[in-house]
């Protein structure tokens, strides 16, 4: 095999490996949430919660949307507060679409959810 042949199959492989895991450790991850959250600790359970048939609550609400939709994620609370005046100068900018804010953590969502922008 060739330099350049053997140095892509060299990378391919690490990354294979890299996705591999990725994907194992994103599987025990939300397992041992899953685990806390029947164990009872509350911030597991709302992330559980959280995602609990989130495909199907998004596609309802993005059919229902007669707008388009501008859709923001935010990993934090941080996050969101760091984001806030780029939101608030799209809310300015384009006033007829919707506004869709989502959070991978709960504590963010929590103090948002009825929050208006």
């Amino acid at each position: 095999m060739t330099g350049h042949r053997q140095c892509f199959f060299t990378a391919f492989a690490y990354l294979l490996a890299m996705i591999l895991l990725y994907y194992i450790g994103m599987s025990g991850y939300v397992w041992l949430l899953r685990l806390a959250a029947w164990l009872g600790h509350s911030k597991a359970k709302a992330w559980v919660q959280g995602r609990h048939n989130w495909h199907n609550a998004l596609q309802q609400w993005c059919a229902q949307a007669e707008t388009p939709i501008l859709w923001m994620h935010c990993a934090s609370l941080g996050e969101f507060e760091q984001g806030r005046p780029l939101l608030e100068a799209l809310r300015k900018q384009y006033p007829e679409k919707r506004l869709l804010l989502s959070f991978f953590s709960p504590s963010g969502f929590q103090p948002l959810q009825h929050t208006p922008l």
